[in-house]
C-alpha cells in the first residue's frame, strides 16, 4: 500500500476541487474567478497555480486543467453536477433520476464483468465531449501534447463528491486513451478523490485500483454521500438523536432508498486499493434535521479544512 501522500499535492488537491464550484451561475466571470483562485493558493500547496486548459463545461459536468509552480505538477479536476455540495439534492436527484437503479457495462477499457452506473456512464460521455472553449483541443489531445512536452510529469486527478466520482470513470478511460494513442509518455497520474460515491460493482472497484495502485482518497465517516451507494442503510440512519434519521426527516425519500435497496442489492462496491483518509465531521449538540447535517458534513470546505489541518502537520 503506498505511504501518506506528499502534503503539498494533498492539500492543493482539495482547493483545486473547491475551485471547480466557483461562480458556477456566472458562467462570464467563471473563468477569472478561477485564475484568481488558483493564483491565490500559497506554495506549500504547490501555488501559484495556473490555468492551461479549460474549463470546459457540458451538461453540469466541468473540468479544467491547472499547472503547480514548479511546472511539472499538473492537476485536471472535476466539479461534476452543479451545487453538489449538497447532500440532500445528490441524493435525492440520483434516485428520482433511477441513474444508480441501472449499471451500464463500462468498455474504456473493456474489462470482464465490470459495470458503472448508468448517469456515470452518461457522464462519462459529456467528459468525452468536453473540448477547451478557446483552443477547442479536447482532453486526450491536450494531455497527450503535456506529456510529449515534460519529461516526466505528474497529472493528479482531482474531484469531490460526483466530481471524485468522475476522477475514477474518466481516469481509467483517460489513461488508456493515452496508452492507446501512444502519448502516455512518462506522464505519472495520480487521482485524488474527496467524498466520492462508488460508481459501480466490484469488478470496477477492482479494475480502477490496478490502473491506479497509488491513488488517495478522504471520506467523511459522517458524510452519507461516500455511503452511496454501497451502504444505503448508513444513509439512512447516519443522524440518530440529536440528528434525525432519513425516515423522520423525508419519508418519500427513504421509502426511494428502500426501493433502491430492494432493486440493486449490494451491487455497488467502493475501491479499496490506494491509500484511504477516514475524519469524523460534525454531529449536532442539539436537535437537527437530516439534511442540515448532511450538509455541513459532505461540504467541500470541510474536506478543506480536514486536508489543510493534516497537510500543516505533515510539512
Amino acid at each position: 500500500m503506498p505511504g501518506p501522500p506528499p502534503p503539498g499535492q494533498w492539500w492543493s488537491g482539495v482547493l483545486l476541487a473547491q475551485i471547480a464550484y466557483l461562480d458556477e451561475n456566472n458562467l462570464g466571470g467563471q473563468r477569472a474567478a478561477m485564475e484568481a483562485a488558483l493564483q491565490a493558493i500559497q506554495p506549500a500547496a504547490l501555488g501559484p497555480w495556473s490555468l492551461t486548459w479549460g474549463p470546459a463545461t457540458d451538461q453540469g459536468i466541468l473540468a479544467y486543467v491547472a499547472v503547480g509552480a514548479n511546472a511539472q505538477t499538473y492537476a485536471l479536476v472535476f466539479r461534476g453536477s452543479l451545487a453538489d455540495d449538497a447532500a440532500h439534492d445528490f441524493i435525492r436527484n440520483w434516485l428520482q433520476d433511477a441513474d444508480v437503479l441501472k449499471q451500464d457495462p463500462f468498455i474504456f477499457p473493456p474489462s470482464a464483468g465490470a459495470k458503472v452506473s448508468a448517469g456515470m456512464n452518461m457522464a462519462l460521455g459529456s467528459v468525452q465531449g468536453l473540448v477547451d472553449p478557446v483552443t477547442r483541443e479536447n482532453l486526450v489531445t491536450y494531455l497527450g501534447a503535456l506529456a510529449k512536452a515534460h519529461a516526466n510529469p505528474t497529472l493528479m486527478l482531482c474531484g469531490h463528491s460526483l466530481g471524485g466520482a468522475l476522477v475514477q470513470v474518466a481516469g481509467v478511460w483517460l489513461r488508456a486513451q493515452l496508452v492507446q494513442h501512444g502519448t502516455l509518455g512518462g506522464m505519472t497520474i495520480v487521482p485524488f478523490t474527496y467524498a466520492a460515491p462508488t460508481t459501480g460493482n466490484q469488478q470496477f472497484a477492482t479494475l480502477y485500483d490496478s490502473v491506479f495502485p497509488v491513488s488517495y482518497r478522504a471520506v467523511n465517516t459522517l458524510d452519507v454521500v461516500p455511503m452511496a451507494w454501497q451502504n444505503v442503510d448508513g444513509v439512512q440512519r447516519a443522524y440518530p438523536p440529536p440528528g434525525q434519521t432519513l425516515s423522520e426527516y423525508d419519508p418519500p425519500l427513504d421509502a426511494l432508498a428502500l426501493v433502491f435497496k430492494d432493486s440493486i442489492g449490494n451491487a455497488y462496491r467502493s475501491a479499496t486499493g490506494g491509500t484511504a483518509f477516514q475524519f469524523t465531521g460534525w454531529m449536532p449538540q442539539s436537535p437537527d434535521n437530516w439534511a442540515h447535517i448532511a450538509a455541513v458534513n459532505h461540504a467541500v470546505a470541510t474536506y478543506v479544512d480536514f486536508v489543510q489541518k493534516q497537510a500543516y502537520k505533515e510539512l
